[in-house]
């Protein structure tokens, strides 16, 4: 994985080269009173913004669900049952509508029930950090 490094600096060399050409026109056309949307302008006529973003490690370790996300994959199979069979007939099915009751059904849930999802996410950070500290020597 010796690229992603190379590779991600090569997008922080170019943002920097970005930024300081961009403050360089601004300051000139400051100076020679112009106006910022004069800047602007002139930025987006002899800036060209290439568009690089920083790649990720596949292979580093996934963080661990949230509580309320460990809640969805436990409720979201029935609840989407539910609405397909009370769709009519010619109505779309919304995926939006399923997310909007799993919200308020978590919102409704008692602190107990909850805790037992906290501590789902809480067995799962302990093993995310020892991944993480094993994933991070391997790459020293």
């Amino acid at each position: 994985m010796s690229h992603l490094p190379y590779h991600n600096m090569t997008v922080l060399l170019n943002d920097t080269i970005f930024n300081s050409h961009k403050e360089l026109i601004e300051k000139v056309v400051k100076d020679m009173e112009g106006t910022p949307e004069k800047a602007s302008e002139l930025v987006k006529k002899y800036l060209d913004k290439t568009e690089l973003k920083a790649k990720k490690d596949p292979n580093r370790p996934k963080r661990p669900k949230s509580g309320f996300l460990h809640f969805c994959d436990d409720e979201r199979a029935s609840l989407i049952e539910k609405e397909k069979k009370g769709l009519k007939k010619g109505q779309k099915f919304n995926l939006g509508v399923v997310q909007k009751k799993l919200g308020d059904a978590w919102k409704k849930l008692s602190d107990s029930k909850k805790q037992e999802y906290f501590n789902k996410t809480e067995k799962e950070k302990e093993d995310y950090y020892d991944k993480i500290s094993e994933y991070e020597s391997s790459l020293e």
